[in-house]
């Protein structure tokens, strides 16, 4: 009975929940988010590749500032949290 509990958890895969930058096509981060992350992680077979979007309108302008568009980073990533607290909520529901 132990053999079998420890011989099925080393087949499980672990979660990588990842909350990424917004994938912006205008900029480096959409290639990040989309492309090199997750080909990155696919090369880990026992690892299940998560990633959390936040809501953002991917046609959108990056606004400048003191800080490269500060308000919509803190807005996306926010949103990020929501849906992954969601989406733990509603297993445990």
């Amino acid at each position: 009975m132990i053999i079998n509990l420890i011989e099925q958890k080393s087949n499980m895969k672990r979660n990588l929940f990842y909350f990424g930058l917004e994938p912006l096509k205008a900029r480096y981060t959409y290639q990040l988010c989309k492309e090199w992350m997750p080909k990155t992680f696919a090369e880990y077979p026992d690892l299940n590749f998560v990633d959390i979007e936040g809501d953002f309108d991917p046609d959108g302008v990056i606004k400048g500032g003191a800080v490269l568009d500060a308000f919509g980073r803190c807005k996306y990533s926010l949103s990020e949290y929501l849906s992954n607290v969601l989406g733990i909520h509603s297993l445990h529901n």
